[in-house]
């Protein structure tokens, strides 16, 4: 049985239902009282990184797939313009030039502390590594889904944004 179910384990459709079926369970144990304090520390997103990054560290699911690039090229474009349809703009506007200069001050913020730190610490890094503090920097300023879009974007490979997206969690 087990042997049989590895093999599916890299087919595109089998995976896709897995992952689905993954984040159903953890939306479902999120509102479970007996684990819902599991959630308030670390949110569902954190967990929607981190279990799949385990189940392909033990070699339960592929590391590469068809599905991935689907994924990351087709779907999440959609999801980020799905995930901004409901952004209610007067409810920003009215929230006036104070909190959209407090937003701008920590963006700024964080971009310039992404750079000093770089350039701190850039011959201890591996190559390529501004491109992770330049996503990480777009996480920070405007969630997983930039982190998301950035990596897209600069072609950063997944053994580079797993730490990330761990980081961005913690």
């Amino acid at each position: 049985f087990f042997d049989k179910l590895r093999a599916n384990m890299n087919h595109p459709v089998f995976l896709l239902f897995l992952f689905i079926l993954l984040i159903a369970l953890l939306q479902k144990l999120s509102r479970h009282p007996a684990t819902q304090w599991a959630f308030k520390v670390l949110p569902v997103p954190f967990w929607c990184y981190v279990v799949p990054m385990g189940l392909t560290t033990l070699g339960w699911i592929p590391s590469g797939s068809p599905l991935y690039p689907f994924l990351s090229q087709q779907l999440l474009p959609v999801c980020l313009v799905l995930l901004l349809i409901g952004t209610d703009l007067k409810a920003i506007s009215r929230l006036g030039p104070m909190a959209t200069g407090l937003m701008l001050a920590g963006a700024a913020g964080t971009i310039s502390g992404g750079l000093i730190s770089f350039l701190l610490y850039h011959r201890w890094l591996p190559p390529g590594s501004w491109a992770g503090i330049g996503a990480l920097s777009a996480s920070w300023i405007g969630g997983s889904s930039n982190l998301l879009a950035v990596k897209e974007a600069l072609g950063l490979s997944d053994t580079l944004v797993a730490p990330l997206l761990i980081v961005d969690a913690l």
